[in-house]
């Protein structure tokens, strides 16, 4: 870590906002066309300063943190590096503004709190006073419910345990993390009621924000209907969660009863009839960075070192699941490599499976590999196979050094997926796309290396020929040399 006044600081990533507290509500300002001068901003206006003003400047993935001090008052400020900041007006609101400021994830490290304590004065110990939007009024109700029941209630339970607020009466549900998870505690989950927006809902799960009350760390809360959660999601999860540095996998599942719409649709538009089910929940890490696509459409984009050493150590952790763990992912693709505080990491294992147990087709459609298209339409028994996920990496290398527009995905032939004649077309162009990147990078000499990985190593028709992840991300390695020459 620099304990220089000044960091200098590469940009990565143009994200979303920065908030202002302003009456208890977290007002969202947008940040427009970031010119990437964060540190000559701060380094003029310090500059311009007088003594009793303190600014020190933390880079930690692809969030800034930073503590400041002006005339006594405290300042703290974590967010997303390539959007902060164009705009002198918005330095200086944070500067003339009393605020405590932790968007989007408020997780700080311990070295880096030590820092921002040495240079803002240190915040009043206990439950924090705005919990990303929600009204001070509405907290003031949760945070005495808690208090109230705190040693006679919620000190008590030994399991996971969800509290829906139509039982407790409070205006937002309750999840308590047992002892067991590296997640305990009590979150408030900040799903779609009042001016909170909700992460995202897919086909059959739902991503909302959740923030512990003591602490007030974000983490995420997904949650689906039970009979979409399938033992060996939750046996994947269980055995993953344990290599933090490679995966990012649940710990904790919370059974309960809810209600819910059938299909994103009518979750999204709040329409359609609401069932009661049976219901199953994690409480999860954020993913600060986003996913592997969020990184490379970065502004300014990774260069061709960083997406290779990025790829590398994709295959690196797909290696260890094959190798070590002895399992099949059965859903690599672009949006399933999160980019956390700590790294990249492989996620979402809803489809994994020990490797050669038998399984139906999974996957998401262009990513499936096409003999598991064949075995399909032969009905003949699919079994979990490490080749499958060998496939979908290609199309991920695809995606990374060419085809930026999503032409693999719009031209797969959905109707007939094992027409191999046509998926023939779609590597030929899709190399053409890949030699355009490298010509507009000035790699063009690294062409076949690259194009034999993607078509030969990886999007090869006889899955017995295709390498495995650990020689791909020595093939990988060797292309890496190569640029040091």
């Amino acid at each position: 870590m620099n304990d220089q006044s000044i960091n200098p600081l590469k940009p990565i990533s143009p994200i979303i906002s920065i908030g202002q507290t302003q009456n208890g509500i977290n007002k969202q300002l947008n940040i427009q066309d970031a010119d990437n001068k964060l540190t000559s901003i701060i380094a003029e206006r310090v500059k311009a300063s007088t003594s009793d003003k303190e600014i020190k400047i933390v880079l930690i993935g692809h969030i800034v943190r930073f503590g400041v001090v002006v005339e006594g008052q405290a300042y703290q400020v974590s967010v997303n590096v390539g959007e902060f900041l164009k705009n002198r007006h918005l330095l200086e609101a944070h500067f003339n503004s009393p605020m405590n400021q932790n968007l989007l994830n408020p997780i700080y490290p311990k070295r880096l709190q030590e820092l921002i304590d040495e240079t803002a004065a240190k915040a009043t110990p206990g439950i924090p006073n705005n919990f990303f939007g929600i009204p001070e009024s509405e907290l003031n109700t949760i945070k005495n419910y808690y208090n109230t029941n705190k040693v006679d209630f919620f000190e008590s339970l030994t399991d996971h345990t969800f509290l829906d607020r139509k039982v407790t009466g409070l205006s937002r549900s309750l999840v308590s993390i047992a002892d067991s998870s590296k997640h305990k505690g009590v979150y408030v989950l900040l799903k779609e009621h009042g001016n909170v927006d909700q992460l995202g809902i897919g086909a059959s799960k739902r991503a909302t924000y959740a923030v512990n009350i003591e602490t007030g760390k974000i983490k995420v809360w997904l949650s689906a209907q039970s009979e979409g959660v399938l033992d060996n999601e939750i046996d994947a999860n269980l055995l993953a969660h344990q290599y933090p540095e490679r995966f990012a996998a649940a710990d904790n599942f919370v059974f309960f009863e809810g209600r819910m719409r059938i299909g994103a649709e009518d979750r999204t538009s709040k329409t359609g009839t609401r069932y009661d089910t049976d219901k199953i929940g994690s409480i999860v890490d954020h993913q600060t960075g986003g996913d592997l696509l969020k990184f490379r459409d970065n502004v300014p984009p990774p260069s061709f070192e960083e997406r290779l050493d990025m790829m590398i150590k994709v295959f690196d952790h797909l290696s260890f699941l094959h190798d070590v763990l002895k399992h099949t992912h059965n859903d690599i693709k672009i949006d399933n490599i999160a980019i956390m505080e700590d790294g990249v990491k492989i996620t979402d294992f809803g489809n994994t499976m020990a490797t050669g147990e038998d399984q139906g087709i999974c996957g998401t459609p262009p990513f499936i590999a096409p003999e598991v298209y064949e075995s399909r339409a032969a009905r003949e028994k699919i079994s979990a196979n490490p080749a499958v996920d060998i496939w979908a990496t290609g199309l991920l290398l695809l995606e990374m050094f060419g085809d930026f527009n999503n032409y693999w995905v719009d031209n797969f032939p959905r109707t007939d997926p094992y027409n191999l004649a046509r998926i023939s077309l779609l590597k030929d162009t899709a190399s053409d796309l890949v030699d355009n990147y490298l010509i507009q990078t000035g790699n063009r000499q690294l062409y076949y290396d690259m194009v034999s990985i993607i078509n030969d190593s990886c999007l090869n028709f006889d899955p017995d020929k295709r390498k495995t992840a650990a020689e791909i991300r020595d093939q990988l390695i060797s292309v890496r040399n190569k640029l040091k020459i």
